[in-house]
């Protein structure tokens, strides 16, 4: 039996930034020999069986090392459980017993609390008091937060000590090269300059705001990920901007890696944009595409330093739409040392476990 337990959430049919992260330590712990529990399936009956296993099997390990991704805590205990007193009793007592007897390592790739208040998303009534058990600094439990900026705000908020945690980015895979180019790419030839946004499509996201920046301009805009079919009939009489669908991670970065520029337009005025590092950062870089990003404070800590993002305040990307060459001939090319500090393979090397 492994002394190293995983425990996560990984959903096939999902390939967004979080679950990218997600899968990626995944396969990192499966080359590990780990004993992996996938608390996630479609099928409800299976997902109760797994955690009935789960909970009988998780509660007999001592001395073990179990690294828990804090999204799958929501598949052991479901908000609507944790929307109850008595929820949030069974969790602390759980995490408790779990530090008691093992070794616990947290996977940080998001804060529920900040993230709901800063971005208008429903903020669940258990959500200050779940952070509280999770960083409960009497645990010693250590933490791997997913940016700098995060390990920074956990740890004053919390009084955590900086010997409990680590930083690992998001990364992201080596373009496949074997792949090839896609032929269809080639069909878009009126404009010369081609822009790409790779990212769920959600309204709410900024995409009306990207919308209304490229429409009738003289280059391309694409737009690849989930839930974009919203955009079909608005983008029907635009002949630059375009919906290309939702893609593998590789497929995803080998159209983006056709494309001149990427885009990252994220709102810098909101505190949690700058408490993140975006996993398409990452995909970008390792597309091989320079970027242009509004001013996030985490986005410019890690990579102001290769200059290879051209950053600006979003009320000024009109100019910079226009006439990129005049901005971006002082930014570096991409090139393959830079790419491989930003792959998964690099990043995860440095997990101290």
């Amino acid at each position: 039996m492994s002394n190293l337990i995983y425990i996560c959430h990984i959903i096939e049919s999902e390939d967004d930034g979080g679950m990218a992260r997600n899968r990626a330590f995944y396969n990192f712990f499966l080359n590990k020999n780990s004993k992996i529990y996938n608390m996630y399936h479609s099928n409800i009956m299976v997902r109760l069986f797994r955690l009935i296993v789960f909970i009988f099997q998780i509660l007999s390990y001592r001395r073990k090392k179990i690294f828990i991704h804090i999204g799958s805590i929501f598949n052991i205990f479901p908000k609507f459980i944790l929307r109850r007193k008595f929820g949030i009793f069974l969790l602390k007592k759980f995490i408790i017993i779990l530090a008691k007897k093992n070794h616990l390592i947290f996977e940080i790739n998001d804060l529920p609390y900040e993230q709901a208040k800063d971005l208008d998303l429903p903020i669940e009534n258990f959500y200050e008091e779940f952070q509280n058990i999770i960083f409960n600094n009497t645990l010693k439990s250590k933490y791997i937060f997913a940016s700098n900026q995060m390990e920074k705000y956990v740890l004053e908020k919390y009084r955590i000590a900086p010997n409990y945690s680590q930083v690992l980015i998001n990364g992201a895979p080596k373009l496949d090269e074997s792949l090839g180019e896609t032929m269809f790419m080639k069909e878009y030839n009126l404009f010369k300059v081609k822009y790409i946004y790779v990212g769920t499509m959600n309204k709410g996201r900024g995409i009306e705001e990207l919308l209304t920046l490229f429409e009738n301009r003289k280059s391309y805009l694409f737009l690849v990920g989930p839930d974009g079919e919203w955009l079909l009939d608005y983008l029907e009489k635009l002949s630059n901007i375009v919906y290309l669908g939702s893609y593998n991670e590789q497929m995803a970065m080998q159209i983006a890696s056709q494309c001149d520029y990427g885009i990252l337009h994220y709102d810098s005025s909101k505190f949690y944009y700058n408490l993140c590092y975006p996993t398409k950062n990452s995909f970008y870089i390792a597309a091989g595409i320079n970027v242009i990003s509004t001013q996030l404070k985490e986005t410019q800590n890690v990579l102001s330093k290769y200059n290879i993002f051209l950053f600006e305040d979003f009320q000024k990307w009109e100019s910079i739409i226009e006439n990129p060459s005049c901005y971006f001939n002082k930014i570096n090319n991409i090139e393959e040392n830079t790419k491989e500090k930003f792959y998964w393979s690099t990043i995860l090397n440095n997990l101290k476990i």
